[in-house]
């Protein structure tokens, strides 16, 4: 099962939960896929990793296994079994 861990910007939203500090084990073959899982699980989740177009918001960055998620608007990366979703705060300014 793909993991998705939350990075603690996101688990200061989710302080009722503090078994989520372990992250998730979700079920699915793409990016999507995982994160809706991970939505049925904690359903307050998906307002702060996808905007109302269903996209990867601005200011948060999806990795798998280290390596930023290509498609940020149909979130159709694959993923295996073994793999690490990683949701951080994406980082801007200059």
């Amino acid at each position: 099962m793909p993991h998705i861990s939350l990075a603690p910007h996101l688990l200061r939203h989710l302080s009722d939960r503090p078994e989520l500090k372990q992250g998730l084990s979700v079920q699915g073959d793409s990016v999507r896929s995982a994160l809706e899982d991970a939505f049925r699980q904690v359903p307050r989740l998906r307002g702060y990793v996808l905007d109302e177009q269903g996209q990867a918001r601005r200011h948060v960055a999806i990795f798998v296994n280290g390596a930023q998620v290509a498609d940020r608007k149909e979130l159709g990366d694959k993923v295996g079994d073994a793999d690490r979703i990683h949701l951080l705060q994406a980082l801007t300014g200059g």
